[in-house]
This record gives structure tokens, sequence and C-alpha cells, in this order.
């Protein structure tokens, strides 16, 4: 097969930046010449691909690291009005999904169902609510009420997934899977208190191509490096946090052990929080943009960057992570303590169950 008179011109193509691909100059059969196009050409295709995701996420978590600094600085004003919460925390990350609230086409709001109205609809491919999205003012609880309210509104007109917000916490369920409403959970998320990159990581089952599809792909943690100096763990010497319940009065293990293989000597209960946030700190995984952090909701804060709380009142028992700028607040029983150190694997991205053992006392 004879190339076509342009390329017997000596005439030459500037295709992405492959110039004079085709040119007498090629020794090679056309055929060659061709096939040489198509793989070059696939090659490019696939670096745009990663490209475009690089700037979607390089995108989101810009806006996460802004919403954070929003949600400390005018953390009253929000906590006040669900209308603010909506234009200065939910409308803005919905955007920066692909979710264009001011667009009809994209998002209804306040969309009529019965009698009731859900505050956004997610529309899909084919233009019909693929998600609905209920919303509350920063720092309401999100109550069992509020979920089966919301899931209530998606199954009556066969939406399948359904959202909750306080602009603060993200929830997103899969309405029609049949299982306890826990399983049913794709999305579980404070943005105040996850590192801007995995929160990002997790959002992407909210964003327009994932969940405009109407197949969503749940929400994941990365791993990085999980398993790196850690030995298989012998259950006769190590409990994990998740199922260490030890005697009422009895001690604290005498030693932590963590997902990197790091261990820690524990000489009081306190040490055991202590350690916990000394290993999540140096992973990187809590920073002082996820400050101030409020364990289980109320006024009082766990950790800060100043040993007081929300009121000014000071910490009744604080100690400072040397060489930051974190303080905890170590007024907390053994039980709390306990307690407390699984709240922060899994706000933190880490699993109480397989990321962090003790030794069990013989």
């Amino acid at each position: 097969m004879d190339p076509p008179n342009w390329h017997r011109q000596g005439l030459g193509i500037a295709f992405l930046g492959y110039p004079y691909l085709f040119s007498p100059t090629f020794k090679q059969p056309f055929s060659e010449q061709l096939w040489k196009l198509f793989t070059f050409t696939g090659r490019v295709i696939q670096y745009f691909i990663l490209l475009s995701s690089t700037l979607v996420m390089t995108k989101l978590a810009s806006c996460i690291e802004n919403l954070q600094s929003r949600i400390m600085k005018h953390r009253g004003s929000l906590c006040n009005n669900e209308l603010r919460t909506r234009i200065s925390l939910i409308d803005p990350l919905l955007r920066a999904l692909g979710w264009d609230v001011s667009d009809p086409g994209v998002v209804i709001l306040e969309y009529s169902i019965d009698k009731m109205k859900a505050d956004y609809a997610l529309l899909g491919e084919d233009s019909k609510p693929v998600a609905i999205l209920e919303t509350k003012k920063l720092g309401s609880d999100l109550s069992y009420n509020h979920r089966m309210q919301m899931l209530t509104y998606a199954s009556s007109q066969g939406i399948a997934y359904a959202g909750l917000s306080n602009g603060d916490a993200w929830e997103l369920y899969d309405v029609f899977k049949q299982a306890a409403l826990s399983d049913s959970k794709i999305l579980d998320l404070s943005i105040e208190k996850s590192p801007a990159y995995h929160a990002a990581l997790q959002l992407l089952c909210l964003w327009r191509p994932n969940l405009g599809s109407g197949n969503v792909t749940h929400a994941k943690v990365p791993i990085i490096e999980r398993n790196k100096g850690r030995s298989k763990i012998d259950p006769k010497e190590w409990v994990s946090l998740a199922d260490y319940e030890p005697p009422s009065k009895a001690p604290v293990s005498p030693e932590a052990l963590f997902w990197d293989g790091t261990k820690k000597e524990l000489n009081s209960w306190r040490d055991m929080v202590k350690v916990t946030v000394k290993v999540l700190y140096e992973a990187n995984l809590l920073t002082e943009s996820n400050l101030p952090y409020n364990l289980f909701g109320g006024k009082k804060y766990l950790i800060s960057t100043e040993p007081r709380h929300s009121n000014g009142t000071p910490f009744k028992s604080s100690w400072s992570l040397p060489e930051s700028s974190l303080h905890m607040n170590l007024h907390l029983s053994a039980k709390e303590i306990r307690r407390c150190c699984r709240k922060l694997l899994e706000d933190f991205g880490k699993n109480p169950k397989t990321d962090m053992h003790l030794r069990r006392v013989t």
C-alpha cells in the first residue's frame, strides 16, 4: 500500500508533538510508520488521562484545605446557619467534584419529592437524579432520624444513592443495598479531621463522572507501605486495639505495636494515647490543619494548638507533643483512653483491628 500523495510530496504531520512522523526520510514501510503513530497516540492518551486525574486530585485537595481553614476561622458563624454552611462549605466541594450547583441541568436545588424537598438532587447521564443530598448546619449531629429521612426520600423516587452532610461530616449510602445501614454506607468522612489528599481520594465516590454513571466505585483510604517492617502478628502475644478490653483497674499493656512496625513502651494508660497521637503525627496523618480535634462532639477538645477548650477553659491535664504545636487534654479514664485511641485511628485513616496491637500481659 502506497502512502497518500501528501506523503510523496514530502509533507509531514505534526501530531501531538510528534512532527513529521510520515516523512520521506523514514525508511520503514508506511504500515510500520502508522503502527508507530498508533503506539505513540496510545501513550499520549494514557499520559493525558493520568494528568487529568492528577489535576482533579490537586484541585480537590486544595479545595479541602480551604474548607478546613474556613471551618476553623468561621466555626461560630457557620454553626448558626444552614444556608451559610451550604454556601461556604458544601457548594464549593460539590463544584470541585464536578457538580455545578448553579446549573439546573446538573444539580436541582430544593428537589421536590411528594410533599417533601431534598436540598440537592445530583443528575446522572440521563438527566435523572442519581443521588440526593440532605444538609444540616455545621456542627449538627447527623442522627439516625436524619439518615432515615434521607433514605426515605431517595427510595420513594427510585434514586440509587443518598447523602448527608453538615459541611464537615459527609456520608453516602447505597439506597437499595440489602444490608444493615452501616454496611450500605459508601462514604463516612470528616473534612476537618482528615488529611486533604486522603479526604480527596475518599470523596472521589462523589466525583461527577463516577457518581453520574450510576455505578459508584466505593471510597477507599490509601494504604501506603502498610506492612513495611511488620512481621506476622502472633495472636498469642498481641491483641488488636479493637478487641483490647482488660479487666477493670487492670494496668495498661506494657507495649504497643503499630502498622509500620513501630513499637512503643507503655508505662501508664496516658502513654497509650500519647504514643497513638505521636505515631499518627509522625506519619503525617494527623497535622495542625486537622486541629482543633473534637473527639465525640460537644465543646471540649481532645487536641488543639492551644491547651484550652472552645470556651476558653484550660485543659485540666495537658500534654504537649515535642517539636510541634499540638496540645492534648489527658483528663481521661482508662476506658475513655481506649475509646479515644480507636476513634483517632479511624478518623485518620487507620483500622483499630489491624493497625494497632497491644502486647498481652501473661
